[in-house]
């Protein structure tokens, strides 16, 4: 996902290029060879998936930042970090406004988003979500334990073992 402007500007270059390398790529004729026309159509369809990736990521980031998707953005516990990211763009907040809300640097920021915030625990996590009006909802379930006895053994063993 794109985080900020910069990398939205880098993206949306390489788009270009990989644009451009397609153009160039449909007006060449294919190189000697055997297989050469496989290897064409193999050549421009990842050329074609890679700019299909980064036009993902492009209209994601712009929809984002239009507001189109920043209302009932939910999912998982493990999408948790990816959604704060979501909500920082759809709310125009640059990654130093929300460091400045939280009284952090800006690169600690980044350096969150850059792991989809696995690296922050439970506490800065309800302080960011907080900063950016994130409602949290966690359902927990315990699985059941069929044979709790034959369990609590394999654990004990387990144990035992180290």
């Amino acid at each position: 996902m794109i985080l900020n402007a910069r990398q939205y500007g880098i993206t949306k270059t390489q788009a270009e290029k990989f644009r451009a390398a397609i153009s160039k790529a449909e007006a060449s004729p294919p190189r000697p060879g055997p297989h050469a026309k496989e290897r064409r159509a193999l050549e421009l369809a990842g050329l074609r998936a890679q700019l299909a990736d980064l036009e993902r990521e492009i209209r994601l980031y712009e929809d984002l930042a239009a507001g189109k998707k920043a209302s009932a953005m939910n999912g998982q516990l493990e999408e948790l970090g990816m959604l704060l990211i979501q909500t920082r763009v759809a709310r125009g907040w640059s990654q130093r406004h929300l460091a400045d809300r939280l009284g952090v640097q800006m690169q600690q920021i980044q350096r969150y988003e850059a792991t989809r915030y696995q690296s922050a625990d439970l506490a800065r996590l309800v302080e960011i979500a907080q900063a950016l009006a994130v409602t949290i909802g966690v359902n927990v379930s315990v699985l059941e334990i069929p044979d709790l006895k034959a369990f609590t053994a394999a654990r004990r063993k387990v144990a035992g073992a180290r």
